[in-house]
């Protein structure tokens, strides 16, 4: 009997849940080959003791987290419940843990517990199966704490490192599309018919080969023939033309196609171009993705930055930006220009089920902000990029302050990553060029500020000598302005702050 009817029969039926967002890249073209390997090597049985690990190795951009997506999907049935792990941002693993023990016993964690042992624990005696996908991840270390040595499940890592991994996991070698799944993918995103498909077969060939066959880039660039008007052969011509007069622009990353990585920059240029709706959105899709490059490239609140990219924003220091929705016909046509490329998804993320306005959020892939970023910088004129670091700084200070205040972990913890993603770009190029003296202080202020606050988020979390590493450049940016009452003012409040930070940190000569 079928599953659908013996579910039908008893009233319920467990297909797996998943209890951790699990992304849907909406592959077009599944890698079956690749599909078959991680399921015959990751798959569990009664008699296991010690979880499965698979390892998915290849370059950004090559499909690895859409293999595992699809796997998660197609396979989902084979699970209790599935948990996808971000590891992108490394800070970002724990909050993601914490937010899934969360769910798993409803009990709530103090922010200074370690959190490792709970959720290993917590899998080594859940009767499973299960599945753990950390998507993302650079270094062993890193997740090591978070991998059960025993239990019923099984382990699924994607990462540009191939070295130093279990020796009893498996590893897999994800490497570009075949000639074939080149085709079909084009074929796909640029709306080729099948009986067409066989006609152009030799000019489609062509374009995939002088990309690189590379997932990415195959994708967009089948999205943009399909915009475009005019016969295959004609259109090729001038896109690689344009594709060569960008190839000088940019500096290429070791070990990527150059001609893959001018065609994802040329996406991103030609973002919702000769659309109805792009003719209304698409600047500002575009501003979103270039100024939300300055950020870290996941978890981006859509109701933050979208304010953020304004044409005119006015800084107000007493005023700060609170935590709301964004005007929901913008949002929505911001998303629609977006989902016209494979640059970004949509991801809700919660604590516990509870939303806050920093849940609902756009997630780039990693190897265009990249791009969009080093674009960005080459391009922006000057005072520009302190102006618009001072708008992100006020947005992030405000929102971090007021969900921080409401108690909500997971949100504080997001926009934490980008606060600090952010200060971290700015230090690196400062000092950075102003439109004026009152620009430039207001901005001063600002950076210190924020960088109190996120003294004050890692001292509530045990996190000690991170914040009074952000406690003291607080004091030091304000000290630029010490002959003001109001610098004077709030040094002292960071100082005091950080007063309580070292008793437990007098083993430094600074404190």
């Amino acid at each position: 009997m079928p599953d659908a009817r013996i579910a039908h029969v008893a009233g319920a039926f467990d297909w797996g849940l998943p209890i951790s967002g699990i992304p849907n890249y909406l592959s077009t073209v599944p890698r079956l080959t690749l599909l078959d390997e991680v399921q015959d090597h990751i798959a569990t049985d009664d008699t296991a003791t010690e979880p499965a690990r698979v390892v998915l190795v290849g370059l950004t951009g090559i499909g690895k987290s859409v293999i595992a997506s699809d796997y998660c999907h197609v396979d989902s049935i084979s699970y209790e419940f599935l948990c996808w792990i971000d590891c992108r941002d490394v800070d970002f693993i724990e909050p993601q843990v914490r937010n899934i023990v969360s769910q798993l016993t409803r009990d709530e964690i103090a922010p200074t517990e370690s959190v490792g042992p709970v959720f290993t624990g917590l899998l080594g005696r859940h009767r499973g199966p299960w599945l753990i996908v950390f998507d993302g991840i650079q270094n062993r270390v890193d997740i090591e704490k978070y991998v059960p040595s025993m239990g019923r499940g099984s382990v699924l890592v994607t990462t540009n490192n191939s070295l130093n991994w279990w020796h009893t996991a498996h590893t897999i070698e994800v490497g570009e599309f075949t000639e074939e799944e080149a085709i079909d993918c084009f074929c796909s995103y640029a709306a080729i018919p099948a009986a067409a498909a066989d006609e152009l077969r030799g000019p489609i060939s062509d374009i995939v080969n002088r990309i690189g066959r590379v997932p990415l880039a195959v994708s967009m660039t089948g999205i943009f023939f399909k915009n475009t008007e005019g016969q295959l052969n004609e259109l090729a011509t001038q896109y690689f033309s344009d594709l060569e007069a960008l190839a000088d622009t940019y500096s290429i990353p070791p070990g990527f196609n150059k001609t893959a990585f001018v065609a994802i920059n040329h996406a991103v240029r030609n973002l919702g171009k000769g659309t109805p709706a792009g003719d209304v959105y698409g600047r500002r899709a575009r501003a979103i993705l270039h100024i939300g490059s300055l950020l870290a490239p996941e978890l981006l609140p859509l109701n933050l930055i979208l304010p953020a990219t304004a044409d005119s924003v006015q800084t107000d220091l007493a005023n700060l930006p609170r935590p709301v929705e964004a005007d929901p016909v913008l949002r929505r046509g911001v998303f629609s220009i977006l989902r016209t490329q494979t640059i970004a998804h949509r991801v809700v993320n919660d604590d516990e089920g509870n939303t806050t306005p920093a849940s609902d959020t756009v997630a780039i892939h990693p190897l265009v902000h990249d791009i969009l970023q080093e674009s960005y910088l080459a391009e922006v004129p000057p005072g520009q990029l302190q102006a618009q670091s001072k708008t992100l700084m006020a947005y992030l200070l405000g929102w971090i302050g007021a969900l921080r205040i409401a108690g909500e972990y997971f949100s504080v913890e997001q926009l934490r990553l980008h606060a600090e993603a952010l200060l971290k770009l700015v230090n690196e190029r400062e000092p950075l060029s102003p439109y004026s003296p009152q620009g430039a202080r207001v901005y001063t202020y600002t950076k210190a500020l924020l960088q109190a606050e996120l003294s004050t988020c890692q001292a509530s979390r045990g996190k000690l000598q991170s914040a009074y590493d952000f406690g003291r450049a607080a004091a030091q940016n304000l000290s630029t302005f010490a002959h003001e009452q109001p610098a004077r003012v709030l040094t002292v409040k960071v100082l005091a702050s950080m007063s309580r930070t070292c008793r437990w940190l007098r083993h430094r000569p600074s404190c």
